[in-house]
């Protein structure tokens, strides 16, 4: 077929008859592809998550203790590091509940995740999403240690 640059989609050219007319064979058709919808989304890796969370709770700790001699911290940032006491806000169980409903209501066909720990996705993200009728493979982080990204 020839790309139709007016809807983006495959166009199937027709096929000329012993004629030189050109018109469709029905027995030599094809039918062009159907529409399908891709969602790829970075749902972070829960260590990840949990890291930079860390970083940001001892920013604002620190922040928080000059609060009583400054003036130009926001309180914002002193009543966070003051009223959180979980060691992140969000655990696993919480945030894949809400992963799952996110890719559930957009039912897109094809979904690629990206951060998804390998264990995280067998143990969680894949029998979820087999349910909904997906089926899923994963691809491991080969790098070596000392390549990989630090949280």
């Amino acid at each position: 077929g020839e790309l139709d640059d007016d809807d983006d989609c495959y166009r199937i050219a027709a096929l000329e008859d012993n004629n030189g007319d050109n018109k469709e064979s029905s027995s030599n058709s094809i039918n062009p592809p159907s529409p399908f919808s891709i969602l790829s989304w970075n749902i972070l890796a829960q260590t990840l998550y949990e890291s930079q969370y860390q970083k940001r709770k001892i920013q604002q700790v620190a922040l928080s203790s000059y609060a009583p001699t400054s003036h130009n911290i926001p309180t914002s940032v002193t009543k966070l590091a003051s009223t959180t006491t979980s060691p992140h806000p969000h655990p696993w169980k919480k945030r894949i509940k809400r992963i799952i409903d996110i890719l559930t209501h957009y039912n897109s066909d094809i979904i690629c995740l990206q951060e998804c720990e390998a264990d995280s996705f067998s143990k969680d993200v894949l029998p979820a999403l087999t349910l909904l009728g997906y089926d899923g493979i994963a691809q491991e982080d080969d790098r070596d240690e000392e390549d990989k990204p630090l949280g």
